[in-house]
Order: C-alpha cells, then structure tokens, then sequence
C-alpha cells in the first residue's frame, strides 16, 4: 500500500519513528524494591513416620497459637499436580520452609526432594529462607554441607525443648519495620 502511494505521488515522503531502546542497568535492583507476597508463612516439610509431633505440636503451636499460616503437603498439595511441581510451588510461595528432621526424614525420598528444592531456594536467594528442627538424634553430618554451619533448633538438647517455639515465631516474625526483602 506505502509503495503504490509513493508511486502515485500522494505521498511525497514520511518518517519512521525510531525508538531508542536503553537496556536497563540493574533489572534486579527493581525486583529487590518491591516487596514480596507470600501465600503461607512456613512450608513444613517432614517424614510422614514423624506425621505425630508435626500434626500434634508443630501445627498448632505455629497456626493456633502464634497465628501463622503454615502450607503442609496432606492439607494443601493442589490436587491434579504433580508431586514435584507441588513441592516447588510450596517452598517458593513459602517465607520460609521448616525442615523438620529425623532418622525418619532422611530415608524418605519426597523429602530429600523437597530439601533440595528448600536448599536451591536457599542459595540462589540467600534469603535465609530454610530453617531446621532437629527432632531425634540423627547425626549432624547427614545434613546437606550448606546447612552444617548453619544454626538450627535441636530438640535433643534439654535447654531447647522449653525455648524451642520461641525461637521459631522470632524466625517466622518479620519486623514490622523492615520488611523481607526477595531477590527474583
């Protein structure tokens, strides 16, 4: 159509708007700015052979009393998805994931899948965002490297049983004046 127009001579000339296109200098700097919403407060993750602890004391203590919404996988795994991808969505729409560990837990798949995805989020975001409940006494070393210099509540140790709680809703509660940031 633009050549039979210049053809005919209706159009003698036209211009071609030209756009500038400027990369942007630090496209995380405006993901960091922004504050991040998260569906539950804690992903917990756990053997179901420790289902009794977590359903009879973890649960309530954190939703009942402490008023945090916490994403456990028998309650609210979206159905029709895949376990995987389940678990990914869950330690990502999670502030932090709570690995809840055992002898128990380290012989189950799932959750060593779902410790790797905790652990990936982890590092990637270096957002502190994976917390661990020792509740028995399965040796320090079967941890992940990352996670053996990190500290964690250890159930095991009498000084800990009475604090325990305590020191997770401090971990759980963000303040009110500096809100968590997320790196996208």
């Amino acid at each position: 159509l633009m050549l039979a127009l210049f053809s005919t001579g209706l159009i003698k000339s036209f211009t071609v708007p030209i756009f500038e296109h400027k990369p942007l200098a630090n496209i995380n700097s405006y993901f960091l700015l922004s504050e991040p919403t998260f569906e539950y407060d804690a992903f917990v993750i756990f053997s179901s052979q420790d289902s009794d602890w977590v359903v009879k004391t973890l649960i309530p203590t954190l939703e009942e009393k402490h008023h945090f919404k916490c994403c456990v996988h028998y309650r609210d795994f979206v159905l029709g998805v895949p376990f995987r991808e389940n678990m990914v969505n869950s330690v990502y729409k999670s502030r932090k994931t709570l690995a809840v560990v055992s002898k128990n837990f380290f012989n189950s798949n799932y959750c060593g899948s779902e410790l790797d995805y905790a652990l990936h989020r982890l590092m990637e975001r270096r957002d502190d965002s994976l917390v661990v409940i020792k509740i028995d006494d399965v040796d320090r070393i079967k941890l992940p490297k990352e996670l053996r210099k990190r500290s964690y509540i250890d159930l095991q140790k009498s000084v800990e049983k009475d604090h325990w709680d305590r020191k997770l809703v401090k971990c759980l509660t963000l303040p009110s004046d500096q809100p968590q940031k997320q790196i996208l």
